[in-house]
């Protein structure tokens, strides 16, 4: 369980706030779907390589994507 509270603190404090059960789950769906993509090589990440040799590496690619996108997200609604 340690490992998730890190992933759940590190979302809400990139968001800024507590995000609902509902928030929580769609951020873990969105880097579920763009880890797999890696894996399954349909989506090359910018900026070369990540480490993907390993779960944990894998994972990590596909959050940072999805930050990436979540930021630019943002910025678009803004």
């Amino acid at each position: 369980m340690g490992n998730y509270t890190r992933c759940f603190s590190a979302i809400n404090r990139a968001a800024g706030r507590t995000l609902t059960d509902t928030e929580m789950l769609d951020v873990f769906d969105k880097i579920q779907r763009t880890a797999k993509a890696l894996r399954d090589g349909t989506l090359k990440p910018a900026g070369g390589p990540p480490n993907l040799g390993s779960p944990e590496g894998l994972i990590r690619a596909a959050a940072e994507i999805e930050a990436q996108n979540a930021i630019q997200e943002g910025q678009r609604k803004a």
